[in-house]
């Protein structure tokens, strides 16, 4: 299972029971399987508008359904009432239903096709820019017009974003949209199940292998693009990056039971924001590589001290790892995080004098033959506040691992790494593409 940025557990292998809510819950369903309908005709304006109609009608009629049900509730209006409350200032959820209105007693939505191109030379050297492109403008065909023009450096990547865009939602894409909205109903769908004792429930699943009654939040298959809405290329070589997306394979009551098993203890991630957390963390990093002898890449988000994500991440290259960070710096602005939190192996090298680190020909860590290897947390926050907790380690004959006493880095200035996610808080500059590319 994919935690994604408000996760929660799906109901597993549970022995299923008669739904408590079922039509919401089908509508639910619907809602689901309507949504990959819509991203099915993206290329087609008409398709598109039509699904897109129905699906923002289906989304919002969902809990007009569960209401139906308060009667089979002894305390409906408590948890559904904490709910509402939880969404109704969030704008996305105040778009849905005044689009529901819009679409039924006025008229469609007014969307449009647009194009977000990103430059990528390296990380301090990205820029962004906007550019209209008929609906039917596939991103292979963009991104051959761009490069026919040749008025781009031929290094570095692009990413291609093509986007359907509401003027009155105008910083959403609007997959991403409707599918927040269905991540945010469905912790409600979900509520009602835990309330009425069922685990899970015998609706019967769809044709689309992936529309079942089990509630999972943030599904991968709502978290992917194919090409013709977004492509990653090198620009020397037009060769096409595809992004990685690690799952968890089981709810987090399973994952906590099988940490038990395995490290003979639950961790302890700490309390407070991004900063306070990296001690607990930094501790958890070192006795997981005391037994798995390696670290997984995480990224967690945080709105003020509470985690709202475990996000793996995995990426091969330079490239692929600035690719990984501009998905991230997305999932922030999707989530509303103000906290950030990475946690991982790394290379570290030791500055010889005269090296100047600010040169762009230095030799970086992972190329040096005295390079060794390090465990670190690095925390940030949207306040500016930055900090790393790092402990080199070395591997004995026998494989056991001897970590360095911790060291802790308070930086002046954003680091590459996080440039991305700086730019998504609007630290720091962002520079747009030039005007004549």
């Amino acid at each position: 299972m994919h935690e994604g940025p408000i996760g929660e557990p799906n109901f597993g292998d549970h022995q299923r029971l008669p739904c408590p809510i079922k039509d919401a819950h089908r509508r639910f369903m619907d809602c689901h399987a309507h949504w990959h309908m819509t991203a099915e005709s993206y290329m087609s304006p008409d398709g598109f508008r039509l699904n897109l109609n129905a699906l923002i009608q289906n989304l919002r009629n969902i809990t007009w359904l569960l209401q139906k049900r308060k009667g089979d509730f002894t305390d409906f209006r408590q948890w559904y009432g904490a709910w509402q409350d939880s969404v109704k200032d969030d704008s996305v959820m105040k778009w849905i239903v005044k689009s529901r209105n819009r679409i039924v007693k006025e008229a469609d939505l007014e969307i449009h096709s647009e194009a977000k191109v990103r430059i990528s030379f390296d990380w301090t050297h990205e820029f962004e820019k906007t550019l209209q492109f008929p609906p039917r403008f596939t991103t292979r065909q963009i991104l051959a017009g761009i490069l026919a023009a040749n008025t781009i450096p031929s290094t570095g990547t692009i990413t291609i974003n093509r986007r359907w865009i509401d003027r009155a939602l105008p910083e959403w894409e609007l997959l991403e949209a409707t599918s927040y909205v269905y991540d945010q109903i469905g912790r409600v769908i979900y509520t009602a199940h835990q309330e009425a004792g069922v685990e899970s429930c015998n609706l019967p699943s769809r044709q689309t292998a992936c529309v079942t009654s089990d509630i999972h939040r943030s599904l991968i298959c709502m978290d992917s693009a194919d090409d013709n809405r977004l492509l990653h290329a090198d620009l020397q070589t037009g060769q096409r990056f595809r992004e990685s997306r690690v799952g968890f394979d089981g709810d987090s009551a399973e994952l906590r039971r099988r940490a038990l098993e395995k490290y003979g203890k639950e961790f302890d991630v700490g309390t407070g924001d991004a900063i306070n957390r990296l001690p607990n963390l930094l501790k958890n990093a070192q006795e997981v590589l005391k037994i798995d002898k390696s670290h997984l890449t995480f990224a967690y988000l945080l709105i003020n001290e509470r985690i709202v994500a475990h996000l793996p991440i995995a990426f091969s290259d330079q490239d692929a790892k600035r690719l990984a960070f501009q998905r991230l710096a997305n999932e922030i602005r999707i989530a509303g995080a103000n906290g950030f939190i990475f946690a991982g192996e790394q290379w570290v090298a030791f500055v010889k004098p005269g090296e100047d680190l600010r040169h762009r020909a230095i030799v970086p860590a992972r190329d040096r033959s005295d390079r060794k290897e390090a465990i670190a947390v690095t925390g940030m926050t949207k306040d500016g506040r930055m900090k790393q907790l790092q402990s080199i380690f070395e591997r004995d004959a026998d494989g056991s691992i001897t970590f360095w006493p911790i060291v802790e880095k308070d930086y002046a200035h954003v680091p590459n790494f996080l440039l991305p996610i700086a730019r998504a808080w609007g630290i720091g500059p962002f520079r747009g593409l030039p005007s004549d590319s």
